[in-house]
């Protein structure tokens, strides 16, 4: 009877001392990310090829040791796209609006606005202003990575406030004109959906 109140302790002293030991490991590999290095133990030698006579072996790229050579910081606009996504994941989308804005009017350039413009009109979107986030979507370029999800998204902003007509166009020329892209099919279905309905 007395070792009863023993057993819960030591299933959970081993349970510790099982975490404790992982946690070097963890470290080792959260460590490798950031640095950008592969682990110890996943380097692995390169296998030795035979140099035909007169030529010189190639020789792997070696890593530059000095200071502000390694992998570059992001910069601000990279910084404010993944600061104003950790916002609308956390349901701050207010915060999140003002990062996006503050993206696309100080860095008007960068790479990272039409990203911003997709996650601002996200925002829009699910506060109930279709007609903000067409803006938003409407403002990336048709030269864009993004342009065939702004096409979908458009369509889903038209629809929702009522501008079947609209939607009908924006699903149609993502359908054609980015048959490959992972929203064409669902953009099809939208299409069926409307004229099922009487759209």
């Amino acid at each position: 009877m007395k070792r009863l109140p023993l057993v819960p302790f030591i299933v959970l002293l081993s349970f510790t001392c099982l975490m404790a030991q992982g946690t070097p490991q963890t470290e080792a590999i959260i460590r490798s990310i950031l640095e950008g290095e592969v682990p110890a133990e996943k380097k692995e030698a390169a296998p030795k090829t035979p140099v035909p006579a007169g030529k010189k072996p190639v020789q792997p790229a070696q890593k530059d040791d000095k200071p502000g050579r390694g992998a570059q910081a992001p910069g601000p606009d990279e910084v404010l796209l993944k600061t104003g996504i950790q916002l609308y994941s956390a349901t701050m989308n207010q915060a999140a609006l003002v990062k996006f804005n503050e993206l696309k009017s100080k860095y008007p350039e960068s790479p990272f606005r039409d990203s911003a413009a997709i996650w601002a009109g996200k925002i829009h979107f699910g506060a109930n202003r279709p007609a903000e986030a067409v803006r938003e979507y409407a403002s990336i370029a048709e030269d864009s990575g993004e342009y065939p999800m702004a096409l979908y998204s458009i369509g889903e902003a038209y629809y929702k406030g009522g501008t079947i007509p609209g939607a009908i166009e924006s699903f149609y020329k993502l359908s054609s004109q980015f048959p490959d892209h992972e929203r064409s099919d669902d953009a099809l279905l939208f299409l069926g959906n409307i004229y099922l309905n009487g759209g």
